[in-house]
């Protein structure tokens, strides 16, 4: 059975270690309600140990679940579009290249005069 201490500092651990803002940027408040949650009565001492141990296991799962997602999903923090690139470099394929009217190169049907020139709006 752990002390109320040990529960605390263990639930502060949890906090720092699942904390994605640098300490100077993290808000006290949240430190300071659960230091009012310890201290408050009202409630029976097993009653608070019970929810203290409930809100460590929760926050330790919390964090491994995100430290699981993060290894085995390498796609689930990208955009739209690089998840597909990606997914079909996976497979053996590359996605074909988009279309850019300002790009030089070489015209696609040397033959056929784009649609600028045809309007007239560009002289060659």
């Amino acid at each position: 059975m752990s002390t109320p201490r040990s529960l605390y500092r263990s639930i502060l651990r949890e906090l720092r270690k699942s904390a994605t803002t640098p300490r100077a940027q993290r808000s006290p408040a949240i430190v300071l309600h659960l230091r009012r949650v310890f201290t408050a009565p009202g409630k029976t001492p097993q009653a608070l140990l019970d929810d203290a141990q409930n809100a460590l296991t929760f926050l330790h799962s919390q964090r491994t679940y995100k430290e699981l997602l993060a290894r085995y999903s390498p796609l689930s923090d990208l955009t739209p579009e690089e998840r597909v690139k990606l997914t079909a470099r996976r497979v053996g394929l590359d996605t074909p290249r988009e279309h850019d009217p300002l790009a030089p190169g070489p015209h696609p049907n040397p033959g056929v005069p784009d649609m600028a020139t045809a309007l007239g709006l560009i002289r060659k």
